[in-house]
């Protein structure tokens, strides 16, 4: 009987399936964290997690080989309105997760995106711009430009830590539009340039016209 458990850590579990995660899901009506990051299984069908919303306030899916496709984690995140922190970098995710999240996580606090090379920059985006309480973003190796990075200063007002290890294509001039308050952990200024490039220019294109 796990119906009082809250917690529920299974990182790096070697084998979990369909019937384990859903009996999880399905009959702990409590619980609030589930953690199977770099966990191996097989889990293909989400039919079986569509019974109702859960309570659940902390994912980490983070590297979880055991997830086979998009369908599983949107079901999970659409039936998780009051997720508040998300670990979901190393997966082979698409827009179509982002998207989920965008419309339906919006008291989302922590995000890590970490390495998820397959999330376009405006859906990226589009979460940060849905997910005003962001508190702490990680976005290292993730296809971003100095357009995300004004997205974060327009949005991100409550923004406190922010992760671009790998990130190239961001110029200064972007940069200096942050809070000088937020942490930036692993950024290379090496990369950081004031010239035209594409990037920038994508950047400016995507920015409204200021009256001033």
């Amino acid at each position: 009987n796990c119906h009082d458990l809250q917690e529920f850590y299974f990182a790096e579990a070697c084998w979990i399936t369909d019937r384990s995660i859903s009996c999880i899901l399905n009959s702990c009506p409590n619980l609030q964290i589930l953690d199977i990051a770099f966990s191996r299984g097989d889990i293909k069908d989400a039919s079986t997690l569509m019974r109702r919303c859960f309570n659940i306030e902390y994912l980490d899916f983070s590297g979880a080989m055991a997830l086979q496709n998009d369908v599983l984690i949107i079901a999970i995140i659409k039936r998780s309105l009051n997720l508040r922190h998300l670990e979901i970098g190393y997966n082979d995710i698409g827009d179509e997760v982002t998207e989920a999240l965008a419309h339906t996580c919006h008291k989302l606090e922590h995000l890590e995106l970490g390495g998820c090379l397959f999330v376009s920059e405006p859906s990226i985006c589009n979460v940060i711009r849905s997910c005003p309480r962001l508190q702490h973003l990680e976005l290292g190796y993730c296809n971003i430009t100095s357009t995300t990075i004004r997205e974060i200063a327009r949005s991100s007002l409550n923004l406190k830590f922010l992760e671009l290890e790998g990130c190239k294509n961001i110029s200064k001039k972007a940069m200096d539009h942050l809070n000088p308050n937020i942490h930036i952990e692993d950024f290379d200024e090496e990369y950081c340039s004031d010239s035209e490039s594409s990037s920038s220019k994508t950047e400016s294109e995507s920015e409204p016209s200021s009256s001033k």
